[in-house]
């Protein structure tokens, strides 16, 4: 009620040209933005007073008693600068009803992977002496997600004869590229060789057993990850395999099997007195010599069983005494070829023949 800076900065006036009209006009350097109560009465207050001071003024305006101090809410914005008084006709033309067009966007940027995109969602005045802002919403679009493409293999560390290794199995964003996932694994070291045969009979043809290949864990190394040579498969002996690694694995393995040469067959024993004569077919390609056994029992158990061994493979007789009389003798006969192994000399053995029994004399 004490406050003295309610009426000093609006002012009613009229026009001349339009008696009818009225306008509340504002105006001075002080005016500020605000709400402001005006108080219709029927007598000039001059000066500055207080609110107390002018409702004990007007006590007896007729206006404010009729009215019960008749009171104008207003509310001034915007700059306090010194407004021009409205042109009348302005005021005459209709009041512009705005049309609101469709929606349109505008400053769009574009989602990505993980960051979102956007846009202004914008209304304007269709009509074409406006074309006004009528609206201006920001819509946001979210963030599009990866897509995951295939699992690719990199990194690699060969593993060897003896020594793990590993490789990276990554996982890659087909849209932007970015690393979506990666696991570390491990590629156990490769152990061993194994082969569909180890043992073949000599035909003068080339002789190569299926490889498998397996690690550590023995699990089975796939073939694109070796290369297979063989060395000395084609006459009889020692015949070896050769595993070179490549890819995810390094180094070397090798293995060994036999060619074993062609074997014979006993024709005859003729028992003598306390002996036996055991004849067989010749059999001179890729042989050393030939290899006689003669035993007490049929099963050739170690024990009750000799070797005589013939070195000359054009021989196909041979005389074996020494035998105990009237004792019922199993002899059977097999090819061997002498090979070098190292600085050693070893034999490569045919099967044994079908064995054949008989009865020395007395």
């Amino acid at each position: 009620m004490q406050k003295t800076d309610w009426g000093n900065a609006i002012r009613l006036d009229s026009d001349d040209k339009n008696a009818d009209r009225y306008y509340l006009v504002a105006s001075g350097s002080d005016i500020q933005a605000g709400t402001y109560t005006l108080l219709l009465c029927s007598k000039k207050v001059d000066g500055l007073s207080t609110v107390a001071d002018v409702k004990a003024l007007l006590a007896d305006d007729v206006i404010l008693n009729n009215y019960e101090y008749n009171r104008i809410e207003i509310t001034l914005t915007g700059s306090t600068k010194p407004t021009p008084d409205p042109d009348p006709e302005e005021l005459e033309k209709p009041i512009h009803q705005h049309k609101e067009g469709q929606a349109v966007r505008e400053n769009e940027t574009s989602a990505g992977c993980e960051t979102t995109g956007g846009y202004d969602e914008v209304v304007y005045c269709t009509d074409s002496d406006c074309k006004a802002e009528l609206s201006r919403v920001h819509k946001t679009i979210p963030a599009l997600g990866h897509v995951k493409g295939k699992e690719v293999e990199e990194n690699y560390k060969a593993a060897s004869v003896g020594k793990d290794g590993s490789y990276d199995r990554t996982v890659y964003c087909t849209r932007c590229n970015k690393k979506v996932s990666q696991e570390h694994k491990k590629v156990a070291a490769p152990k061993t060789i194994k082969l569909s045969k180890v043992r073949y009979s000599y035909d003068g043809k080339a002789k190569q057993p299926a490889v498998t290949v397996t690690d550590r864990q023995g699990k089975t190394i796939a073939k694109k990850y070796y290369k297979v040579t063989y060395q000395n498969h084609k006459k009889a002996g020692k015949a070896s395999v050769t595993v070179t690694f490549k890819g995810n694995y390094k180094g070397t393995l090798k293995k060994t099997y036999e060619i074993c040469p062609k074997g014979t067959s006993l024709v005859s024993i003729t028992a003598g007195k306390k002996k036996l004569t055991v004849k067989w077919k010749k059999q001179t390609s890729q042989t050393t010599g030939y290899e006689i056994a003669y035993a007490t029992s049929a099963s050739f158990a170690k024990s009750k069983t000799k070797t005589v061994c013939i070195r000359n493979t054009k021989s196909i007789t041979k005389e074996i005494k020494g035998l105990s009389g009237k004792k019922k003798y199993y002899v059977k006969i097999r090819t061997y070829q002498e090979v070098k192994s190292g600085n050693k000399k070893i034999r490569i053995c045919s099967d044994w023949s079908k064995a054949k029994a008989v009865t020395t004399k007395k």
